[in-house]
């Protein structure tokens, strides 16, 4: 990815070698971002498939419903693996700055960065809810991508937790570190916590009991 160019619109290919290439952008936040689109997408495929089918009637209301979110994740999935490349971008410039950085200036560049992968992690957690939902009352005949989507939604909640946590780690080693910054760090590994238990669920529910509705 150069310029000013979005990695929506890039093929899988420009993409997949602009990540393989010798420079830190697009990196692992995109990637994470990358991986909620193919998730959310997935998701949707799913719905797709399921609306309009006789046997689901009950859950029209409910699909339909489910359908628009995850059309909105995915877009914002892409947007996120964005601006996650443009904030590192705006950090990594505060490294190399002649006079450095001021102190406040880099803890605000580096809370810009986290941003991005945070709202990823919150998003996964949305699509989570939402894939969950789909087990029982979706087109069986797809139960495998809504495994699969669960998979990915996992992930980019799981990626998207290194980057915030190497940038909360940044933030301990400049001065005036104070306990929020655990706290923080204890928060996000809660919220990932939650996401991959409850695709595993999927996961396993997809795998075992496919036709019955998940329980809270």
């Amino acid at each position: 990815m150069s310029g000013s160019s979005s990695i929506s619109m890039e093929t899988l290919e420009e993409f997949t070698a602009a990540l393989a290439e010798k420079t830190s952008i697009p990196g692992g936040g995109a990637a994470a971002g990358s991986a909620l689109a193919h998730g959310a997408g997935l998701g949707g495929m799913v719905t797709s498939f399921s609306l309009g089918k006789k046997s689901l009637l009950d859950h029209q209301e409910m699909l339909g419903s489910i359908s628009g979110e995850l059309d909105r994740i995915r877009v914002r999935g892409l947007e996120l693996a964005d601006a996650d490349a443009a904030a590192f971008a705006a950090l990594a410039a505060t490294w190399t700055e002649e006079p450095k950085a001021s102190i406040e200036k880099q803890i605000e560049t580096i809370r810009n960065a986290i941003t991005p992968p945070l709202d990823i992690v919150t998003e996964a957690g949305t699509a989570a809810d939402a894939l969950a939902r789909l087990v029982g009352r979706s087109n069986r005949r797809l139960v495998s991508d809504l495994a699969i989507a669960a998979g990915f939604v996992a992930l980019a909640a799981e990626a998207a937790a290194w980057n915030v946590e190497m940038n909360l780690d940044a933030l301990r080693a400049l001065p005036g570190e104070d306990a929020s910054i655990d706290l923080e760090s204890a928060d996000l590994q809660r919220m990932v916590e939650t996401i991959r238990s409850m695709c595993d669920r999927i996961v396993l529910a997809c795998r075992t009991a496919p036709a019955q509705p998940m329980t809270d």
